[in-house]
């Protein structure tokens, strides 16, 4: 039996990677994975979240939410992913 090894990628090399790509994909502690297509069910359930959310924050002014399209960093996992929605409050740190 053949076992493949386990690759793992730097940061940089994934971010490289990212923004040649078609796809996207997400990355934790030094894996990539693929991001599978959405049901149409999947994006109606986000469709009415981000138009629940977006008219809560226009009334409170707390701060803004962005479709999955937005890639998102978190720095105390290693991890960078497209949530379905994303809320920021205050300043918005761009990499």
């Amino acid at each position: 039996m053949n076992i493949l090894p386990v690759l793992k990628y730097t940061e940089e090399e994934y971010l490289e990677m990212e923004e040649k790509s078609l796809e996207k994909h997400e990355f934790y502690k030094g894996k990539i994975f693929a991001m599978a297509a959405a049901s149409i069910s999947h994006n109606q359930i986000t469709r009415n979240a981000l138009t629940l959310f977006d008219d809560f924050l226009k009334k409170t002014k707390t701060g803004q939410i962005f479709p999955s399209d937005l890639k998102i960093h978190s720095l105390e996992n290693f991890l960078y992913t497209y949530p379905d929605l994303s809320v920021i409050c205050g300043e918005i740190e761009m990499l």
